[in-house]
């Protein structure tokens, strides 16, 4: 629902905060349909707990960044349970070369 939302902005959208939502890998895979993102600055997914324990949170979020290689400035990650296997899934989805906040 919220990728169909905001389908009409993705050239303008800046920034989104799903902070403590229960923001799941199937809607941030949604999301990542809905884009491309290529204005989208700042993401942040903080205290969604079960977000990233397992590699198909970590999967989502890369085909949602994919979208984003080169705006993403800061992606908020904390309290998402990132295990390593989702981290090693986002950074497949890189280089972001303006990234300077995790």
């Amino acid at each position: 629902a919220l990728a169909q939302l905001l389908g009409g902005c993705q050239e303008s959208l800046r920034s989104i905060t799903l902070e403590n939502t229960g923001a799941t890998p199937q809607a941030l895979r949604a999301m990542a349909a809905a884009g491309p993102w290529g204005a989208l600055e700042s993401i942040s997914l903080a205290r969604n707990q079960e977000l990233l324990r397992t590699a198909e949170g970590g999967a989502a979020l890369a085909q949602l960044l994919g979208s984003c290689q080169e705006s993403l400035v800061r992606i908020g990650l904390v309290d998402t349970g990132a295990m390593p296997q989702a981290l090693r899934a986002m950074a497949a989805a890189g280089p972001f070369r303006a990234l300077e906040t995790v």
